[in-house]
């Protein structure tokens, strides 16, 4: 069989364990006791074992081995009846959750016994772990009054003699065959289960008939085909890859209790859940990765386009979300147009702040660290919009304002260093992927609104963010040589290069016409005579109208060493979409949106595809993206909040549309000296812009 044949058997192991809590539910309904059911697994389940041992090779064992592989069963046969009595008085999707525990319980097991100190990759993956452990049993709100801590300890303590067994049964009896070492490990537990529980359900028969209906299931579900599962995959994809594909039991075992239980499972549980799985992941790849480094070189930069293309994804739903759900958010607030414009401006606030520290801290702790922790702390901020209250409203914005900050001016500097080859086409890739979930968010934002009200449609991305933690993991866990190789760069020299100041303006005004009209384009169209939903399907039409511009203009900007016939496409686009909101007419409201959509996806892929031609190093992309994205924010993060005091002055659109033309013409004369085959040299002198080699096409 092939490896992948291998991986699914595992994964396939995992399952069997995931569906046991949802049978063991429906036996305790069905009015058996915990005893009969328990009693009823491991005794048929054991019974199962040893039928298949004597049709398999024997070997001769010494009795001292014997009965330490039988005592090492003895926590086993304890974490059915812990969990089992857990499952009395929580929740199936619950129980599995503190079940989990075992993860860090057994990583601190290793330190105190062995003095095995967790690696920092480690620590980093339990506390990815216990934080989706909170958000998993919905300790938010008023998951904690509705918790069972009876249920919770019982939970707890099938974790630490679930990690006792894993412990053990990893040193006793290593050459002793799979299967004869799970029937002697299942009949050590057994041995527990009967003192704890003596059978005298054995001597009731229409009991014991009733009880092993789901005995058969529990015996084979999770005595019988796990450990026969896991004894044939386990050896060929190794014990990192064996724990994250076991991990299959987490999300099985809430899916069945989702789906035959009946359980309500938020999707705040659910991003708890894919927490939890990707703490595993990040625990354990490293040990799977390892042994296969010289066939890993193709996976290794799928997953890093995949990163980026999500890490991406999640730069633009948290703004472009806020612009239809602007009257709902302004209404149910009591804020004015000015403090509901903030909501908006913030970000772009925090975007000027911490954009010229990035590539200090990029350099410092690595660009992969920083992007990690950066989706950390957009996921949560995200999270805290769904809190109903303006306090944790501004808090969670300014929170994924400078996460995003962090993100913005990374990205390009990690793309010029990853595929110096491809500038065009990764900035086209990871643009276009920005623009896609900007539409998408703008999109369903009032639909989410309908099930989830204005905070959880809001709130909802941190879904998004959750998975690219996740996918993120492996580029930390073997991130390269992007921090401490690094050469210093000085800032001065940057700050005194005129092409720089041309790239960061032309960076500044195109980021000013995107914000101004992702905030308030809905409320223009809605003045008009445009319903509420219809205006932010237009908003989306806009964001997917720039797609195809965002990604084709950076693969042929990168082909041509000119790109001010670019900036001129552009700057027509723009014109004609705005002339036609100032003719108010609704009728072709979808053709000046389209116009203004594809201006907007070629000017702001234009503008990061500077980033990346006009600096012909990584350190010198970062150093040129924290300056235009510093600056270039701070002109934009005036835009949304004077554009709505302009329409509170003046109760009209004409005025503040006019600063939005004033802004597409400066963004038209920087882009034609931005645009220039030009390189910024910072060297800490007077700079001079040099030509550079001519690109072969």
């Amino acid at each position: 069989m092939k490896t992948w044949h291998y991986a699914l058997i595992v994964f396939l192991g995992g399952c069997c364990f995931g569906v046991l809590s949802t049978f063991v539910k429906i036996a305790y309904a069905a009015g058996y006791s915990m005893a009969e059911v328990t009693g009823s697994q491991f005794i048929l389940g054991t019974l199962l074992l040893w039928v298949v041992v004597l049709f398999t090779r024997k070997n001769k064992m010494k009795l001292s081995l014997v009965l330490k592989i039988l005592v090492s069963g003895f926590p086993m046969g304890l974490t059915g009846v812990f969990y089992y009595k857990a499952l009395q008085t929580l929740d199936a999707s619950l129980a599995i959750i503190f079940l989990f525990q075992f993860v860090w319980i057994g990583t601190l097991m290793e330190w105190i016994l062995y003095r095995k100190k967790p690696t920092r990759g480690k620590v980093v993956s339990i506390v990815i772990l216990l934080f989706g452990s909170v958000l998993a049993a919905g300790l938010f709100g008023d998951g904690v009054k509705s918790l069972s801590f009876e249920g919770a300890i019982w939970g707890f303590l099938a974790a630490i003699t679930f990690s006792t067994f894993i412990l053990v049964s990893s040193i006793v009896g290593k050459n002793v065959p799979p299967i004869l070492k799970s029937a002697l490990f299942s009949t050590g537990g057994s041995i527990i289960v009967l003192l704890l529980f003596p059978p005298v359900f054995l001597l009731d028969f229409p009991t014991l008939v009733g009880v092993s209906q789901f005995g058969l299931f529990l015996r084979l579900f999770g005595v019988a085909l796990p450990p026969l599962l896991f004894s044939i995959g386990m050896p060929h994809v190794g014990p990192g890859l064996g724990t994250i594909l076991s991990a299959s039991e987490l999300p099985v075992a809430v899916l069945m209790s989702a789906l035959i239980l009946a359980e309500n499972i938020s999707i705040w549980q659910w991003i708890g859940v894919i927490l939890i799985i990707g703490g595993i992941i990040m625990g354990n790849l490293n040990r799977s990765i390892g042994k296969r480094t010289s066939s890993s070189s193709r996976t290794t930069t799928i997953l890093l386009i995949l990163g980026i293309v999500l890490v991406a994804a999640n730069l633009r739903p948290a703004l472009t979300s806020v612009g239809p759900l602007i009257g709902d958010i302004r209404t149910d607030m009591g804020l004015s147009n000015v403090q509901a414009g903030l909501i908006t401006t913030i970000p772009l606030i925090g975007f000027a702040g911490l954009s010229i520290l990035a590539p200090r801290l990029g350099r410092r702790f690595g660009n992969e660290i920083m992007l990690f922790a950066g989706l950390i702390a957009l996921t949560i901020g995200t999270l805290m919009r769904f809190i109903p209250s303006i306090v944790m409203l501004f808090m969670g914005t300014a929170l994924l304002g400078l996460a995003i900050a962090v993100c913005n001016v990374l990205l390009p500097g990690l793309i010029k260093h990853k595929f110096p080859g491809k500038v065009g086409m990764m900035t086209g890739i990871y643009s276009t992927s920005m623009g896609v979930f900007a539409g998408l968010a703008a999109g369903i934002s009032v639909p989410l609104t309908n099930s989830l009200n204005w905070n959880g449609s809001l709130a909802v991305w941190a879904i998004l963010g959750v998975i690219a933690v996740v996918i993120w993991i492996p580029q930390i866990l073997n991130k390269g040589d992007s921090k401490g190789q690094v050469t210093k760069v000085k800032m001065g020299g940057m700050w005194r290069s005129p092409l720089a100041w041309q790239v960061t303006s032309f960076m500044g005004f195109t980021s000013l016409a995107f914000y101004i009209t992702v905030a308030w384009l809905p409320e223009i169209l809605i003045d008009q005579g445009l319903s509420v939903a219809t205006a932010g399907w237009m908003l989306s039409l806009a964001q997917l109208a720039a797609l195809p511009a965002s990604f084709l203009i950076p693969l042929l900007a990168d082909r041509y060493p000119d790109q001010r016939v670019f900036v001129g496409m552009i700057s027509i686009l723009y014109v004609t979409g705005l002339v036609g909101l100032f003719n108010s007419s609704i009728g072709w409201a979808a053709l000046w949106v389209v116009c203004i959509g594809l201006a907007q996806g070629a000017s702001f892929s234009l503008a990061l595809t500077f980033l990346g031609l006009r600096a012909s190093t990584p350190e010198h992309v970062g150093e040129l993206s924290g300056m235009a994205q510093s600056l270039g924010y701070s002109l934009a993060a005036i835009g949304p909040m004077l554009f709505g005091y302009l329409r509170d002055f003046t109760h009209s659109w004409t005025v503040p549309l006019m600063i939005l033309f004033a802004a597409v013409l400066f963004q038209f004369f920087t882009g034609l000296l931005a645009g220039r085959d030009l390189y910024v040299v910072p060297d800490g002198e007077r700079q001079k812009e040099m030509y550079p080699a001519k690109k072969v096409l």
